[in-house]
């Protein structure tokens, strides 16, 4: 049994498969439609969500870890007698760090230590990857919470939205502007920025988009430091399989990972949506010169 076990809340996006293979403990985000409230991953699955979105009357809403649910996954792994290495989702725009760290004052500090990752989806994921393959090869929590500090800054996610209607609903984007893009047909990019949730631009068409992301991912794969990129998808598998293939085919010697996006995203972005998350270098202006050919 590894000495350090890593915790991160469900926002990651991390499918079951890599939450095993990894060794990892995930604390679940709530999902609201109407009155009945379900755990993420555990009283719904993604594929359920998906479909309730799309049939469901009510808009869903999203609610953060309570501090009883880390305490009690905390609980459960010192007596393994394990340290912990806790991420979470953005302090920014959540309130699952504060949660996170009430949880461990309750315990044990010491041997609890929670990071604000600044990050959320296949950012937060690829953190959590990164921190698991260090406890791995027996790294100690002071030195997972230090590397993974130093590369926040160079974690990247990018999101394209398939339809302006989900972010107008979550109150991302004004009415008018939701007119005047969906008539347009415009597919809006979003990202993380400084913590936050960020627009990044936006272009015309699902097939101008896709060939942006294309043009995004190969850009982030030609960084030697980039090792692996991550493929995000709501609820279009074909398509973002073909997204994947595409860049394995292209960097052969590069770890594509394919995962479907959550509850958390899901509920801003809706069905269509795809996602790029990786570590390394990123510069706006690779979405506008895609834009430009």
């Amino acid at each position: 049994m590894k000495k350090i076990k890593i915790v991160v809340d469900s926002t990651c996006d991390l499918d079951s498969a890599l939450v095993e293979k990894y060794d990892i403990a995930l604390v679940p985000f709530s999902v609201i439609f109407g009155d009945k409230l379900y755990k993420e991953n555990i009283t719904i699955t993604k594929e359920e969500f998906y479909q309730m979105i799309q049939t469901s009357k009510d808009h869903p809403q999203t609610g953060l870890p309570q501090p009883k649910e880390f305490y009690d996954v905390f609980e459960k792994h010192l007596k393994e007698g394990r340290e912990i290495v806790c991420l979470t989702i953005s302090g920014a725009f959540s309130g699952t760090y504060n949660s996170a760290m009430v949880s461990s004052k309750m315990l044990d500090p010491k041997k609890i230590h929670i990071v604000d990752s600044r990050n959320s989806t296949l950012g937060l994921g690829l953190m959590t990857i990164e921190a698991a393959k260090l406890a791995e090869k027996g790294s100690s929590a002071q030195e997972i919470v230090a590397y993974l500090q130093k590369i926040i800054p160079n974690v990247r996610t990018l999101a394209m939205a398939g339809t302006l209607d989900w972010l107008q609903k979550g109150g991302r984007i004004g009415k008018a502007q939701w007119l005047v893009g969906s008539l347009l047909g415009f597919k809006p990019f979003i990202g993380i920025e400084d913590g936050l949730v960020t627009g990044f631009g936006k272009t015309r068409g699902l097939e101008t988009a896709m060939a942006t992301l294309k043009f995004v991912g190969m850009k982030a794969l030609k960084d030697p430091n980039v090792g692996t990129l991550m493929v995000g998808y709501t609820t279009l598998p074909d398509a973002a399989q073909e997204l994947a293939n595409y860049f394995q085919e292209k960097s052969s010697n590069k770890e594509i990972i394919l995962t479907r996006l959550g509850a958390a995203l899901g509920t801003q972005v809706g069905p269509g949506c795809f996602g790029l998350g990786w570590i390394g270098k990123f510069d706006k202006k690779w979405l506008k010169q895609k834009e430009s050919k």
